[in-house]
């Protein structure tokens, strides 16, 4: 799965980074620029002199956030030598963040699995079994209602509803 990720090149060094969740501030390895906000396209902050841009990664947004989340640290930075082989997107090829479908084609969740019991788990919604969308709606009163209609929307697009 390709994702496109807002990500901020440092263009004296080369070196590229991006925001993983809505609270990571990442900074650059000089520590002269930084980028925060995250992927989901409601808030971005840039410092420093990063020249703001869209790369194409083979990751998902919850990848990204439980990289962040739990410290694992993978993403987020990458090297001059790295970035050579990373695309970076035109104006025309960058998908509109404020969109309904962007905003479900990112949407996650976080589970700890069918019994409940197992290790927290952030998984896009869009990859989540019909049963357990069925159960959210069902279950959790405190969701938005952005998430309400993400949910009824994938469930739609499954024929259900």
């Amino acid at each position: 799965m390709k994702t496109q990720i807002l990500a901020g090149l440092q263009e004296s060094t080369g070196e590229i980074i991006y925001s993983r969740a809505q609270h990571d501030y990442i900074k650059t390895s000089d520590n002269e620029a930084g980028l925060d906000g995250g992927q989901a396209g409601r808030y971005n902050r840039v410092i420093g002199k990063l020249k703001v841009i869209f790369i194409e990664l083979d990751v998902d947004c919850a990848i990204l956030y439980d990289d962040w989340n739990n410290n694992i640290n993978k993403y987020g930075r990458i090297s001059p030598e790295e970035a050579r082989n990373v695309k970076i997107l035109t104006k025309e090829e960058v998908i509109d963040r404020d969109t309904f479908e962007f905003r479900k084609n990112t949407a996650t969740w976080g589970t700890y699995g069918i019994d409940g019991k197992g290790p927290k788990k952030t998984k896009l919604l869009i990859n989540l079994e019909t049963d357990h969308l069925q159960a959210i709606l069902r279950t959790q009163g405190h969701i938005s209602a952005e998430y309400k209609e993400i949910i009824k929307s994938i469930l739609a697009d499954r024929g259900i509803i």
